[in-house]
């Protein structure tokens, strides 16, 4: 079932956002894990505290990664996108990244480097958010908006907008595979829209979420 959205606190994409929900995605042998993205290192203390791990973090802002330092193994500081980094080959269990592909020009060329990184049947988890979402989408049918905020889907530093069709095919162009996606803060719509998707064979589920999780096989 996916995350009730409740309060602006909850919305991920924060420096010291600890993302309990993806954390219970991470696959429970995962012991090795890089948290691409990692801010102030909220999320791999929250799996450290949940088992026995090694966390390596990579964060853009050298501010935010001097905190992320005390929380985390070992922290790269620089833009996984441009920069290369001492990562070691076939090392890591899981990769992380929680709101980080929007934020890049070619994240399907990052999704397809990152994979030397992992072990053989090591995975990728990314939190990704949904470009159909209902909230924005009424904006851009009923009102003709297409405004930029400070946060959310719409968030004025994203570079990509993603469906969950372009979400999976870009998990299956970098030859990903056991590829599942699920909906994260779910929005309950209005009963008109409720019926309408009945009639259309459900082809507007997807509207309902302004996240998915995105976990999938090396």
């Amino acid at each position: 079932m996916a995350v009730v959205l409740r309060k602006h606190d909850d919305l991920p994409g924060n420096y010291h956002s600890q993302r309990p929900d993806v954390f219970r995605y991470l696959p429970e042998s995962a012991r090795m894990i890089l948290d691409v993205g990692c801010g102030e290192g909220g999320f791999g203390e929250l799996i450290k505290q949940g088992r026995d791990a090694e966390v390596w973090g990579v964060e853009l802002d050298p501010e935010v990664a001097e905190k992320a330092k005390k929380r985390l193994d070992r922290v790269f500081v620089g833009n996984i996108e441009t920069d290369r980094f001492d990562l070691p080959e076939e090392y890591f269990d899981c990769i992380v990244l929680n709101d980080v592909l929007e934020h890049l020009y070619y994240p399907w060329d990052v999704l397809e480097r990152l994979k030397k990184y992992l072990k053989t049947d090591g995975h990728v988890i990314a939190s990704i958010p949904n470009i159909r979402y209902y909230v924005n989408l009424k904006k851009f049918v009923l009102k003709g908006e297409w405004e930029y905020e400070s946060s959310g889907v719409m968030d004025r530093t994203h570079i990509r907008f993603f469906t969950l069709k372009s979400m999976r095919k870009m998990f299956e162009r970098c030859s990903y595979r056991d590829i599942r996606i699920e909906g994260l803060y779910y929005i309950a719509l209005p009963w008109k829209l409720n019926l309408l998707n009945k009639l259309m064979g459900n082809r507007l589920d997807d509207i309902r979420y302004m996240q998915y999780l995105c976990l999938a096989k090396k």
